[in-house]
C-alpha cells in the first residue's frame, strides 16, 4: 500500500495511476499475463469485464 502524508498530492497520485493504467492497456500489457492465472479464470475475466 502506498502511503502519502501530503493531502495535496493525493489527486495527483490518483490521476497518475489512471494514466499509467491506460498506457499499459494501450500497449497490451495486461496483468493476467504476469500472474499466470488458470485458463478458466482468464476466460471468466474476459466474459465479465469490470468496465
Amino acid at each position: 500500500m502506498l502511503e502519502t502524508v501530503r493531502l495535496d498530492l493525493i489527486p495527483l497520485l490518483i490521476i497518475s495511476s489512471g494514466i499509467l493504467h491506460n498506457i499499459c492497456i494501450m500497449n497490451g500489457d495486461f496483468l493476467e499475463t504476469i500472474l499466470n492465472l488458470p485458463e478458466e479464470l482468464l476466460e471468466e475475466i474476459r466474459m465479465n469485464p469490470r468496465n
